[in-house]
């Protein structure tokens, strides 16, 4: 049976026909999914892989891992069912620089690619004006990081792969206009079952896409699939717009007009409902819980609304006055790296409340909870007036916890994280396949590239060590006035014997695959030594890193593996 391929660039519409496609009957539908990963859906949740997304949403069991095999053998268990099979791929990460392709792009289709030969496949693209894809992706924060002519360089490269191929072109605007006639034509190509089911999109949920977003997109909050005017730019984001040339080329190609102003645009007031939902979480987050909750949900609310907020102003907290006593000055924060003893700073918040805990300055997209900073072009923007620190631990016990984190903790299985089925095989298996890759992280590359920005400088002014976490902190907290109080421990590892987990041969490919963070930090097999570098404060001018080529470098000469 013809596999259905639906190629589609970030913010284009993706999510709307995807929804719409699997709510037709008989559809099996994996959701941007690509050789070399996957998105994710709501809260985060991301099935990365053919096996997972069949068995999570469908109940389907496969036995491969690999991508074409798995393809390959559900496509089989579709054709023995009457099913079809439709893969919305995540054409995203072929073309844009990212984590998963090493930010260096491909820019050609690995999904059609990686099946040609070995199942009949019938692609089409689904496309949208290239102005309003910029202006979605800038205004939730996708890759517009970049400069807005590299963007539609990439934008570009996508389009122009789509014309070479001679594929089936469908726009998201037809769609808006009229949903029956272009589902119909997307049937009638690929050989689908049309129906009125399609109706029924909302109820769709086995999807990745911008359904993960913190609030729902504008197409979404519309209710119903119709035409979505254009956002409002600024004169200069405007000015720039109608200059570049990429931009100019792509929507040329599409056949879309190229003049911002050729749209009709959005209203003047409709960010004001945005911008009241923001206003309403700063609200909640100084006010406290009983002072919203019997203004504006009792029943004497509006009798009593005004003065009881007026009397509990005086409620707030005091470690929101010191919060806010301390906010011109500068401001302390915290980079988290996972498995170094982040959950129980985060436990001890109420100790140091001017902590900013920076998870977001560790994020890439929302594929993923955490990212390395080191992987992305951060805004030093972001940092300015910043006290940055970040904690380290030593590679080898990093490996046990994190062998448990990936398992899970207190008999709670983590099925979806991407090591999970290595880690089933044992521990050795696990770290293993660690040190034999270096797209994913952690990888053999340095462990812990979220110390340094793009260009590789560091960014860190304070190094704790996990081993002496406690009076680290101590230390820091006297080095800016404030108490620390020490607390227990959770989600710590099984106790058991250093030696149980590693053989002879694996402790020493493990402790010379990261013998630079060993001797930069201070550690030597499970004892902590002098550092090479003084770490409170860190002595950051001393060190860079180059991570596309794995370089440690330590005052301008390269810290190698020994």
């Amino acid at each position: 049976m013809t596999i259905t391929v639906m190629l589609c660039f970030g913010r284009s519409g993706g999510t709307i026909l995807n929804r719409c496609l699997g709510s037709l009957p008989n559809v099996i539908m994996l959701s941007e999914i690509n050789p070399l990963g996957s998105g994710s859906g709501r809260e985060g949740i991301s099935y990365q892989t053919v096996k997972e997304q069949a068995k999570n949403w469908y109940g389907i069991d496969i036995k491969s891992n690999d991508f074409t095999q798995g393809v390959i053998e559900l496509n089989k268990i579709c054709k023995k069912n009457g099913k079809y099979l439709i893969i919305r791929d995540w054409s995203f990460v072929n073309f844009a620089p990212n984590r998963f392709n090493d930010f260096n792009p491909v820019a050609e289709f690995l999904t059609p690619k990686a099946l040609k030969g070995h199942c009949e496949i019938k692609p089409f693209a689904f496309v949208r004006d290239a102005i309003d894809v910029w202006s979605s992706c800038k205004s939730n924060n996708i890759i517009c990081h970049k400069p807005m002519e590299q963007f539609f360089k990439y934008y570009l490269a996508y389009v122009n792969k789509i014309v070479s191929l001679q594929i089936p072109i469908f726009k998201y605007e037809d769609f808006c206009r009229n949903p029956e006639k272009q589902l119909q034509q997307i049937c009638d190509y690929a050989g689908l079952k049309y129906s009125e089911s399609f109706r029924e999109y909302k109820y769709f949920d086995k999807i990745h896409g911008d359904i993960q977003l913190q609030e729902d997109s504008r197409g979404i909050r519309q209710g119903v699939i119709a035409p979505i005017k254009r956002k409002r730019l600024s004169k200069k984001d405007i000015c720039r717009l109608n200059g570049c040339l990429e931009m100019i080329k792509a929507n040329h190609t599409m056949s879309y007009p190229t003049n911002y102003y050729d749209m009709l645009l959005e209203s003047r007031f409709s960010s004001i409902p945005t911008k009241f939902r923001k206003l309403k979480k700063c609200v909640k987050k100084f006010l406290p819980c009983w002072l919203i909750h019997y203004a504006f949900n009792s029943e004497k609310s509006r009798l009593f609304s005004v003065p009881r907020l007026f009397l509990g102003l005086f409620d707030i907290h005091l470690r929101i006055w010191r919060y806010m006593l301390l906010r011109k000055k500068e401001k302390i924060g915290f980079i988290h790296i996972p498995k170094t003893g982040g959950t129980y700073l985060l436990d001890r918040k109420s100790s140091f409340p001017h902590l900013n805990f920076m998870h977001v300055l560790a994020r890439e997209e929302r594929s993923e909870r955490y990212c390395p900073v080191g992987l992305i072009p951060i805004s030093l923007k972001k940092l300015r007036n910043f006290f940055l620190f970040s904690t380290v631990r030593n590679p080898l016990t990093f490996f046990i916890s994190y062998y448990h984190h990936v398992l899970g903790f207190a008999g709670h299985h983590n099925p979806r994280h991407y090591d999970y089925a290595s880690a089933q095989k044992g521990f050795d298996y696990l770290v293993n396949s660690i040190l034999n890759r270096t797209h994913k992280w952690p990888s053999r590359k340095f462990l812990f590239p979220q110390l340094f920005e793009q260009e590789g400088n560091c960014i860190i002014d304070w190094i704790n060590r996990n081993e002496s976490l406690d009076s680290d902190i101590s230390n820091l907290a006297n080095h800016f006035g404030f108490s620390f109080e020490a607390g227990e421990r959770k989600r710590v590892a099984p106790k058991k014997d250093f030696y149980e987990y590693y053989s002879d041969n694996l402790l020493e490919e493990v402790a010379l695959a990261y013998s630079r963070e060993m001797k930069l930090f201070g550690y030597s097999e499970i004892n902590t030594t002098t550092s090479l570098i003084n770490l409170k404060p860190l002595e950051k001018n001393r060190i860079r890193y180059d991570y596309l080529n794995d370089e440690l470098y330590l005052d301008n000469k390269i810290l190698g593996r020994c």
